[in-house]
């Protein structure tokens, strides 16, 4: 690696004679010389703030965040938030999704929620019980 690049002279370079790991590193420095972290600037864009808009929607286009949890996974470290996050949120989320999609069969079996239980679930067949 070649040496780090000093972000007050950053701006200065011309970026097409720097390597990826240059220029990165020479944002970080900067980053951190401004006392912001790239998470603060992460989510900064993530936010709703109109001038970060065209940023955000490069975020979540094509494939980024897809290779970004991907990598997450492959970190000790990362799959281990992953795993805290995805135990709570996902329970959540699950939930939300059964609770709609038992809302939609309630149109059908005109029953609450609170009337499938369990029991019912397990002895319900839908060919037999299928209401017309």
């Amino acid at each position: 690696m070649q040496a780090p690049l000093d972000p007050v002279y950053t701006s200065i370079y011309d970026t097409r004679f720097l390597t990826e790991e240059q220029k990165i590193h020479g944002v970080l420095l900067l980053l951190r010389s401004m006392r912001l972290s790239a998470l603060d600037l992460v989510l900064k864009i993530l936010g709703d703030q109109p001038e970060y808009k065209s940023w955000k929607l490069g975020l979540f286009k094509g494939k980024g965040f897809e290779f970004f949890f991907s990598a997450m996974e492959r970190d000790k470290l990362g799959m281990r938030v992953m795993e805290r996050k995805l135990q709570t949120d996902g329970l959540t989320t699950t939930v939300k999704v059964m609770e709609n999609e038992m809302k939609a069969a309630k149109k059908i079996m005109k029953m609450s929620i609170k009337e499938v239980t369990p029991e019912f679930l397990y002895a319900f067949d839908l060919e037999r019980d299928e209401v017309p």
